[in-house]
């Protein structure tokens, strides 16, 4: 968890903070290239209350630390999420 998902889910509601947690585990960073895909929630950010995809710009630890456009899907939508791995 990052500081600043740590900062917020302490000083709010216990359940809202559970919630938050979740569903930011849903979404998930995925490579193109690879497939290598990371959780929101394992790279130290929130996503909440979300709709849609988008690409950003990072590195992939499936390729090596390459710069890459990866895509933010949440899993288990039918919106091309699902596939890859998780570390």
């Amino acid at each position: 968890m990052g500081w600043l998902s740590r900062f917020i889910t302490r000083n709010m509601d216990r359940n809202l903070a559970q919630e938050m947690e979740a569903e930011s585990r849903q979404w998930h960073l995925q490579c193109p290239k690879c497939g290598h895909s990371k959780s929101v929630w394992e790279l130290g950010g929130l996503r909440y209350k979300a709709s849609g995809s988008k690409s950003v710009l990072g590195r992939c630890s499936g390729c090596g630390g390459k710069l890459r456009f990866l895509r933010m899907v949440k899993l288990g939508d039918g919106n091309g999420g699902g596939t890859g791995t998780a570390d």
